[in-house]
Parts: structure tokens; sequence; C-alpha cells
């Protein structure tokens, strides 16, 4: 069996969802052509939003001192901002000066905006107001003025031709990836001197480090799924890897940063920038607004065989839990263990029609 010598977060969750979709598409290179719709697809509307955050993001590292959170920075100059991306969104996608039905609902629901007054604004600078979901966005910046970005579409992998290598006790594998966001606290003093800070911590242990770092993931919220509730962060913290992968691996690159909280944004009728954090630093985050805070894997996780009471800190052992269980995927795929595991996901697979066991996953 051919496996890939390199990995990214989205191979590891296909694998470990379901062994004969990883294999598929992993190693066969299988996929079930994608229909083209009349809609404007899930995946165009997810483009937009992540570029007009990095495009966001970029103006801020470019045009501040960083010393001011970008949320400060948005409110001295919201409404050249506000132009500005509209006019890098009609660059980006094109289709919002298209016509019809669909196309309306799409600047209500981005931007707050009919056909007729992005035609005015285009042709005759009539001014658009500030809404949708792309002006909540922005506004949400000044919920997390206790940080600011110092990356975003960071690139994994990319400082070595096979991957950046992540290595837990005498295991590790090649890691490829992009992580959205990250920001650094900003109201806290580091120590220039600081080292990499190791996998394993105990609590109470005094480990310096130069930047106390947050790593964010976009995502987008339609529909029934848009209920402004921790649902897509909770799967990401418990079922998927990419959040401990890209904490780890930002930890690697950058020797001496630690990171002390991961999460979810999550744009939809509401913007909610959800954290789960380090229980180490509670007081500095409830004092620094960074998001809406999370304690889901307090309680949850401890370093393998360890006494009780536990002395390891709850955050670090989530990590490292998430980088063993992407040992085990590669270890469970090499031995060539491609069971299917059917389940309600397999009504949304795109190689059920190649997989006889698709039918036995339900609708539920």
């Amino acid at each position: 069996m051919k496996l890939p010598k390199t990995w990214s977060p989205h191979l590891f969750n296909q694998w470990l969802l379901c062994p004969r979709k990883g294999w598929y598409q992993g190693g066969l290179k299988i996929n079930q052509q994608e229909k083209i719709e009349d809609e404007i697809s899930p995946r165009l509307r997810g483009n937009l939003v992540h570029e007009l955050m990095e495009w966001l993001i970029t103006q801020y590292l470019s045009n501040s001192t960083l010393q001011v959170s970008m949320g400060e920075w948005i409110q001295s100059r919201k409404e050249s901002l506000w132009d500005e991306m509209l006019e890098h969104s009609v660059k980006f996608a094109p289709w919002l000066t298209g016509k019809g039905a669909n196309i309306q609902y799409r600047l209500q629901q981005f931007f707050a905006c009919t056909s007729e007054e992005l035609e005015a604004w285009l042709l005759h600078d009539q001014s658009i107001k500030i809404g949708g979901r792309i002006g909540r966005m922005i506004d949400s910046e000044s919920s997390i003025s206790g940080a600011s970005p110092i990356a975003t579409e960071f690139r994994i992998g990319k400082q070595s031709m096979d991957g950046l290598e992540i290595k837990v006790d005498s295991n590790g594998f090649l890691l490829r990836g992009q992580i959205d966001r990250v920001d650094q606290i900003l109201n806290w003093k580091g120590q220039a001197n600081a080292g990499l800070v190791p996998l394993d911590i105990d609590l109470g242990s005094e480990i310096p480090a130069k930047r106390l770092v947050i790593i964010r993931d976009l995502k987008t919220s339609d529909g029934s799924k848009d209920t402004g509730k921790d649902d897509k962060h909770r799967q990401l913290i418990f079922a998927e890897m990419q959040l401990a992968l890209y904490a780890r691996a930002w930890e690697l690159l950058h020797p001496g940063d630690r990171v002390i909280g991961v999460g979810t944004s999550v744009i939809g009728n509401n913007m909610k920038h959800w954290v789960e954090y380090d229980s180490e630093f509670t007081e500095l985050l409830e004092s620094n607004p960074v998001g809406d805070l999370t304690n889901l894997t307090h309680d949850h996780f401890r370093r393998p065989d360890e006494s009780t009471p536990p002395r390891s800190n709850p955050f670090r052992a989530w990590m490292r839990e998430r980088l063993t269980t992407a040992i085990r995927v590669i270890t469970r795929a090499k031995k060539g263990t491609i069971a299917p595991f059917p389940g309600s996901h397999c009504q949304y697979c795109n190689i059920k029609e190649a997989c006889m066991s698709a039918d036995l996953g339900g609708s539920s």
C-alpha cells in the first residue's frame, strides 16, 4: 500500500473518520467529481471570508506598530477599511456583481446591501453602510483586544521539501498545512533567551517563553447549523487534529513561543472567537480578552500512566493525545487497516459511490 510521505491535518482527519475514505483519497487519489450547482458553493463563500480576513490582517501587519490590538487599529480607520474591503471583495469574487436572487441573498448576507447599492457604489461612489457578516467580522475584533495577529495563512512545511517533522517520544511524522491565524498576547513580557517549550509540562512549572500565542482556525456557518453555539469548536478539539498539530508545529518553528490557546473563529449570523485555553494562564486571559474562553480539556486529559492526582498540564496533555492519535493513524495505515467506519457522515462522503459500505451509514 502506497501511503503519503508527508501528511496534512485534512488527510489525518479523513483517515481518523474512516480509514477507507483516507485510503481512497490519500492513497488511491480517488475523488468523485463535484457537481456543478447554480448555488454559490460553500467553498467559494468560505474562500471569500478567508481572503478578506487575510487581507485585513495583512493590512494591520503592514501599517500598524503592533503595539495596539487590531480592533483598536480598525476603529481608527473603520470607514476607509470598509471601502477597501468592498473593492477587494469585488476583485476577488466577481460573482458578487452578478444578477439573480441568489446573488442578492449573498450580498445581503455578507455586506447587508443590494445589487443596486453595490452598483451605485461601484459607479457613483455612493457609500454602503458597514454591515452583514463581513461588518460583524470587523466589529468582532474589539472583543479580542488582549491579543493581536502576528501571522495569517501561515504555511507549515515550506521550510523543508518533505515538510516539518513532528516527534512524540521516538515516533514522528512529516506535516504540511496552513494556519489561518496566529495571535500574540499583548500585555505580557516574555524572556528573550527562552528556548523550545517542551511538549510535556507539569502544572506549576515555570517554563520561560518569548511570546504567548493563540492558534485560530476560521470557519463559516450557514443555515440551521448557524446556532451561535460552540459545536464546531468542540469538533476541532475532540474529533479533529489540526489545532493540536498546528500548535506544536508553531512552537517547533518558533522556539521560545508557547501556545496557550487554540480555537475556532466562527463567522455566521454571530461572530464568535472560541478559545480553548491553558489553565495556567486563566487570570491573564480573563483580564486580557481574547475571545469566548472554554475549558473543555481541563478535566479530560492527562499524560499516559500518570498517578493520581495527575501533575500534568491538561492542555499540554490534550496536545500530546492528539499528536499520538496522528501517529496511531499512520501506524494503522501502514498495517493496511482500511476497514470502513460507516456512520451518518457516509451520506456526505464524496467517494460513497465507490464504497459498498456507504449504505450502512444511515441518514440520521
